[in-house]
């Protein structure tokens, strides 16, 4: 046993010491010991895999992996930016997030060893200097989606879907996660020319958009970062003007306002849920639209949403009628399904490989395909 590997595990993972014995309930001088110690017990062993989430056999390796290979990796938390006093994420997050990175070196490996893969498509940059309105309205018309189209969606999950598959469509892996922390609503990294987003299934389908393209204003930046939508926080407030605008773009708001509000009386907490309900958004974000579009005075939103109360805890969805191949592919998304699909059957990677990068039965590949290939015939941009 090479005790140089058990100190590589816990720096991979971003543990100290003292969170290391806090997630193994293990006394800190025990975790010194062990990373000093020739032998390991079996149970001692397994308890460490099981605690840094990584196999027995990565353990056991004679050398830890060059830096170069394998460094700890960290994304910067814009919760923290605005001097809050915000804990730092989740064990469980952190791990999302290298999995994330993981993730992308595979699909980059697999790209590099395709000569025959269509070029892909390359996202557009954006920079903070620039208005972000101007970045989403620029964006939104080379995606070329009509307003009427999106005011026309029936439902909040259909209009969701199509968002994803809009997003999807440059070649940006969107996975739906559980994210224990409140404050978190989302993740984003641009790595090796592929962008990756992370976006909370505790949410729901208008909030969840919402984020989809706060995320992606991220990834336009090449900005990634850990994301809690705070409008003190300068590159936070960049990225909601981004997706508020993309959402809600100015002068498509204003005509609609006129065609279903303008007769009533004031803007008040009716219209705003009228256009929310229109546009397929939160009620905080179209209410903070009608401010920052001089439909209703400075401090609406705040007025509104002290009305509103306390937000609840974010929650799980409960049961569900979906099937498990629609869980896994409203996790999943079908950019890494499709992706993963054709490495598969091109031999660039094996079972196993395709199994660690899914985490799902590979008995169930075959109908996850026919099912990501069904949902973007239904709701991606060509339709």
């Amino acid at each position: 046993m090479n005790p140089k590997v058990l100190r590589w595990a816990r720096d991979a993972r971003l543990l100290s010491i003292e969170k290391a014995s806090q997630r193994l309930n293990w006394p800190e001088e025990k975790i010194v010991e062990l990373e000093q110690a020739t032998e390991i017990s079996l149970e001692e062993l397994e308890k460490l895999a099981s605690g840094y989430r990584l196999s027995t056999a990565t353990l056991l390796m004679p050398e830890p992996l060059p830096a170069d290979q394998y460094p700890p990796r960290a994304i910067d938390d814009f919760r923290l930016h605005a001097h809050m006093a915000e804990e730092p994420v989740t064990f469980g997050t952190q791990i999302k997030v290298e999995n994330a990175f993981e993730l992308i070196e595979l699909l980059a490996e697999v790209n590099d060893e395709d000569a025959d893969v269509a070029p892909r498509p390359l996202l557009p940059t954006a920079d903070l200097q620039e208005d972000a309105e101007r970045v989403a309205i620029r964006e939104r018309g080379r995606i070329g989606l009509p307003v009427d189209a999106q005011i026309g969606w029936e439902t909040d999950k259909e209009a969701f879907l199509r968002w994803r598959e809009v997003v999807e469509a440059q070649d940006i892996i969107v996975h739906k996660t559980t994210l224990h922390e409140a404050s978190v609503r989302g993740f984003a990294i641009f790595a090796r020319g592929y962008g990756y987003m992370a976006l909370d299934s505790a949410d729901d389908n208008r909030a969840r958009a919402f984020t989809l393209f706060h995320e992606y204003a991220h990834l336009l930046l090449r900005i990634s970062g850990i994301s809690d939508q705070n409008r003190h926080v300068p590159i936070e407030r960049w990225c909601n003007r981004f997706a508020a605008t993309f959402l809600m773009p100015a002068e498509a708001f204003r005509r609609h306002y006129e065609l279903i509000c303008s007769e009533g009386p004031p803007a008040g907490e009716w219209q705003v849920r009228k256009m929310a309900k229109s546009f397929k958004v939160s009620l905080s974000a179209a209410a903070i639209r009608f401010e920052e579009l001089g439909l209703a005075p400075h401090g609406f939103y705040e007025r509104l949403k002290a009305g509103w109360g306390v937000r609840k805890p974010r929650r799980g969805g409960g049961p569900s009628d979906l099937s498990q191949i629609d869980i896994e592919l409203g996790r999943l998304g079908t950019t890494q399904v499709s992706a993963i699909s054709v490495a598969l059957d091109k031999g660039l990677i094996d079972r196993m490989e395709a199994h660690y990068a899914l985490n799902v039965p590979l008995d169930h590949l075959p109908a996850l395909t026919a099912a990501a290939r069904t949902r973007h015939q239904a709701y991606g941009p060509t339709r």
